[in-house]
């Protein structure tokens, strides 16, 4: 891992790295807390971290990386902003991924804001209600679905 050359004074800690295996992916991440705004501009008024978080890793065999900063009106240790981090990334691969690639929800003609508004919430009513149902994969779940009137308002029961 790299070391923190720009902010290596005040740092709050570079000291949360974490392991991550699975089928197809290998992840090493390195969380660093910043608090010497030295270089920084005052306008980041309650400004008390910036967050460097390095990603490194393979992902189906080939080599991936990524660096990734965050600015926080917090100062707490590189563990809490970890767990912080990794539970957004969470929330977006479990719902607004979902919503976004598997029900196409960024393509929707719906432009006025209440009707916008009443379709994402019924988009997430569905995916709530096949994970529900034990429905592991959403794609699965639409194929297996879409066509048993019957199954879906089984769900409803």
């Amino acid at each position: 891992m790299r070391h923190c050359p720009i902010y290596r004074k005040g740092a709050l800690g570079c000291n949360f790295e974490c392991l991550i295996i699975s089928s197809d992916r290998f992840t090493q991440r390195q969380v660093c807390v910043f608090d010497n705004f030295e270089n920084i501009s005052t306008d980041w008024v309650g400004l008390k971290s910036i967050v460097r978080v390095e990603r490194v890793g393979t992902r189906a065999g080939k080599p991936d990386g990524q660096t990734a900063y965050y600015i926080s009106s917090l100062a707490l240790p590189a563990s809490d902003f970890a767990c912080g981090i990794r539970g957004h990334w969470g929330i977006e691969n479990r719902l607004h991924w979902i919503k976004d690639v598997v029900i196409d929800e960024n393509s929707s003609q719906t432009i006025d804001r209440y009707p916008a508004a009443n379709f994402s919430i019924i988009r997430s009513f569905v995916i709530n209600l096949l994970r529900h149902n034990a429905f592991d994969s959403l794609t699965r779940a639409i194929r297996h679905c879409a066509h048993d009137i019957k199954l879906l308002f089984s769900f409803l029961e």
